[in-house]
């Protein structure tokens, strides 16, 4: 009888939609590039899956690529999880933490830097991406101003 009770209760838990969540995101899907000075960053998101974004983010130094890194935003545990992994680096996953119609920010506290990743979608072709986290003794940001180059 106890085990009919538990599965009839299970009936009623909601099970969580991600779909509204990716849905919310759509305007980071594209390319997007920032220059400054002879650095150039791209980050190139597509819609890979019903419930996964996928980026290839290329820096380029002169126009020669010195690193590179590829993003999965993707559910884990029914959270929706940035997981990034730079070249010759372990895989970092990142929560979401908070989402907006324009802006989605992500945090892992026990990584050393960065420790919170940004998202601001400024305007249709704009794009303010951000890093934060402790660093030499202080909380630092790093800030990326990109503009769309296409759209998916």
């Amino acid at each position: 009888m106890y085990k009919l009770i538990m599965l009839v209760l299970l009936l009623f838990v909601p099970i969580r939609d991600h779909r509204s969540e990716y849905e919310a995101l759509h305007w980071l899907l594209g390319a997007w590039q920032y220059t400054k000075g002879s650095m150039t960053f791209i980050e190139n998101w597509s819609h890979a899956a019903p419930q996964l974004f996928t980026a290839h983010n290329v820096t380029l130094k002169n126009n020669d690529t010195i690193t590179y890194e590829d993003v999965r935003l993707e559910i884990v545990n029914d959270t929706l999880c940035y997981h990034v992994k730079p070249k010759g680096q372990a895989l970092t996953a990142f929560m979401l933490v908070q989402l907006t119609d324009n802006k989605a920010v992500f945090e892992n506290f026990t990584n050393d830097f960065p420790q919170r990743i940004t998202y601001h979608h400024t305007s249709a072709d704009s794009l303010h991406a951000y890093i934060e986290g402790p660093s030499r003794g202080a909380w630092r940001q790093i800030d990326y101003y990109y503009a769309r180059i296409t759209k998916n």
